[in-house]
C-alpha cells in the first residue's frame, strides 16, 4: 500500500466511532488524537505483508480488514477486524513484523497512525493497554475457534457464522463481500462458497450475488450458524466488558 492512493479528511468520533477509541478516557484519547487521521480504504488494499516491518496502526471505523495466513498461493483467514478492534497487535507486543498478510475485506474508513507515534504514547495509555491485552486474548480465541470450526462443522453453518460476524461490523443489512474473502474465511474453494450461499438464499436467509450479501432473516441466520458464532461474539464482548455484565 502506498500513501499516494490514500484519501485523508477530518472527522470526529461522533461519526461511526471505533469501539476502542470511543471507550478511551478523554485524557487518553486526547493524547492519541493528534497522530490519528482517517483513511479511505478500497477492497483488497494491502495493509501489511508478511515479514516486512509494520509501519502503521489501524482502528477501523467502517472498513473491515482480514488477516490471512499464507501458504504459496493459498490463504486462510486468521482473524477479521472491524470497528471493534485494532490492526497492529504484533507492534503492541513488541514485534515489528508478522508472517501474516492484512488486506481490506470490506471497503470503508479507518483511523490510522504511525507506529512510532503509537509506541511513543503507549506508556501513558494504561486503559488502552488493558483493552489491547484483552483484545489479544479475544483474537487468539477467535483464531482457535476458527480452526475447530473449519475442521468440524458443515460449510453452510460456517458460512452463516462468518456472514453474521461481518454483518455485526457493518451498518445496514447489505454489504459487499467477494467470494474470494468468503473462501479465505471458510478455508475452502469458491465453488463450495457459492453452493453454501445459494443454500442459505434458498432458505430465505440472505439475498446473494457474487459481490453483495443482504441479510433477510437475521434470526434464521443465527439459527443456521454453528455455536462458534456465539462463542466468538461473547469473547469479543468481554474486551470492553470484562466482567460479562452485558449479557451478550
Amino acid at each position: 500500500m502506498t500513501e499516494s492512493v490514500l484519501e485523508y479528511h477530518e472527522t470526529t468520533l461522533a461519526e461511526e466511532p471505533n469501539d476502542f477509541l470511543k471507550a478511551l478516557p478523554a485524557e487518553e484519547y486526547a493524547r492519541l488524537r493528534p497522530a490519528l487521521e482517517v483513511v479511505s480504504l478500497e477492497v483488497k488494499t494491502t495493509i501489511y505483508v508478511p515479514n516486512q516491518v509494520i509501519r502503521h496502526i489501524y482502528f477501523p471505523r467502517t472498513a473491515i480488514l482480514s488477516i490471512l495466513a499464507l501458504d504459496n498461493e493459498n490463504a486462510v483467514e486468521v482473524a477479521t477486524v472491524g470497528k471493534e478492534g485494532m490492526v497492529g497487535l504484533p507492534v503492541f507486543h513488541g514485534i515489528g513484523v508478522t508472517p501474516h498478510q492484512c488486506l481490506v475485506q470490506v471497503a470503508g474508513e479507518s483511523y490510522y497512525m504511525p507506529v512510532e507515534s503509537f509506541r511513543a504514547e503507549l506508556p501513558g495509555l494504561p486503559y488502552l493497554r488493558a483493552l489491547l491485552h484483552r483484545y489479544s486474548v479475544s483474537t487468539f480465541n477467535e483464531a482457535g475457534q476458527s480452526i475447530l470450526c473449519n475442521r468440524l462443522h458443515e460449510i453452510e453453518a460456517r458460512c452463516a457464522r462468518w456472514l453474521l460476524a461481518t454483518h455485526d461490523r457493518v451498518n445496514g443489512s447489505e454489504f459487499s463481500l467477494a467470494q474470494e474473502f468468503l473462501a479465505y474465511m471458510l478455508a475452502t474453494r469458491r465453488p463450495a462458497v457459492s453452493e453454501a450461499c445459494s443454500h442459505l438464499q434458498r432458505a430465505g436467509l440472505i439475498a446473494y450475488t457474487r459481490t453483495k450479501i443482504r441479510v433477510l432473516d437475521r434470526a434464521g441466520l443465527e439459527a443456521a450458524a454453528c455455536t462458534c458464532y456465539q462463542i466468538t461474539r461473547r469473547s469479543h464482548a468481554m474486551v470492553l466488558d470484562p466482567l460479562g455484565s452485558s449479557g451478550v
